[in-house]
């Protein structure tokens, strides 16, 4: 499946902005350490004794998340960028209200409109059962 503009323009002006940077390290409840000014601590400062990609900080310990990578038959361990993924990116706008269609009122309104057969037919085609009201699912005053 290909992704849409929207998605290649919004992960471009994503990545102007994050670029590369690796996603900060979290403790065991997924929260990152923030200053009192609400920046995130890593930002501003450099942890410290970085072992097995973990450290700690005010006696918390918070770890990078990382996953294995294979490339040409060699294994890496890559930590976790802060930019999202084109999927990501992808799933998030197909789940978002204002970039969803509703393809029923589309059609009830362009049958409304010119009366066309192909918003019947498609009412039947989705409605092979005969449950739905062509009045009801139009919006159209009827019988």
């Amino acid at each position: 499946m290909g992704y849409g503009s929207g998605v290649h323009k919004l992960y471009r002006r994503l990545h102007s902005i994050f670029g590369e940077r690796d996603h900060p390290a979290m403790d065991s409840l997924g929260n990152v350490i923030y200053t009192k000014d609400g920046d995130v601590w890593e930002e501003l400062n450099t942890p410290k004794n970085i072992k097995d990609h973990s450290y700690v900080h005010d006696g918390t310990q918070y770890t990078y998340e990382t996953r294995e990578d294979v490339r040409k038959g060699k294994k890496s361990i890559q930590r976790r960028k802060f930019l999202p993924t084109r999927l990501a990116i992808q799933d998030f706008l197909s789940k978002n209200e204002t970039h969803q269609k509703n393809r029923i009122l589309q059609l009830s309104f362009f049958s409304l409109q010119t009366g066309d057969r192909r918003a019947q037919q498609e009412f039947r085609r989705e409605n092979p059962a005969g449950t739905l009201d062509w009045c009801k699912w139009t919006g159209q005053k009827g019988h």
